[in-house]
């Protein structure tokens, strides 16, 4: 169970699936990215929001909950077992109306028609790379909440979005990772 901002998400995710070591993770992290996004769409009624690389749904189901009815969601992950999990968890919230696809990120972003308000992207430690930062930009998203394990993929990305138009204009790290070099950052 996650509690974000006084509503509580319940999570099922397989055993070889991921989930974040730190107990304490998945509610300081889903807290920020959600406030985040909230302040970028304003209570809008309709909009578009895609979470990539979105694994067991962690930022997706607050994410679908946050905005009006015709908020349209996408959220797309590579492992199958992950996707899995992310649509038992949306449909055990009667979360019906999120496309949670599996698949590469890019290659799915190629047949997308939809343009996003925001994009959230939380990639695996190597990053979203370039090809996906130029997808999400020609896209048109007015904001990208990106989460990042990796100071280093995140400040690649950066740049690669800041090539594109975009500008940082917030940056936050979570030492949710004890003991460790490793630090996660949105």
């Amino acid at each position: 169970q996650v509690t974000i901002n006084g509503t509580t998400f319940d999570y099922q995710v397989d055993a070889n699936g991921f989930w974040q070591v730190h107990r304490q993770a998945p509610i300081a992290l889903g807290t920020h990215v959600i406030n985040l996004v909230n302040g970028q769409l304003q209570s809008a009624a309709d909009a578009v929001i895609w979470g990539l690389y979105s694994g067991s749904g962690l930022f997706t189901l607050p994410l679908a909950t946050m905005t009006g009815e015709r908020t349209r969601m996408l959220s797309v992950e590579g492992a199958r077992v992950a996707v899995k999990n992310a649509q038992r968890n949306l449909r055990a919230m009667n979360l019906n109306d999120v496309d949670a696809r599996a698949g590469d990120v890019s290659r799915t972003l190629d047949h997308v028609p939809a343009h996003p308000n925001v994009v959230v992207l939380d990639p695996p430690r190597a990053g979203a790379r370039a090809k996906v930062c130029r997808q999400i930009a020609a896209a048109g998203a007015s904001s990208v909440v990106y989460i990042a394990c990796d100071p280093t993929s995140l400040a690649r990305d950066t740049a690669t979005l800041i090539g594109e138009g975009y500008e940082l204009k917030d940056i936050r790290a979570f030492d949710i990772y004890p003991m460790t070099h490793h630090v996660e950052t949105v």
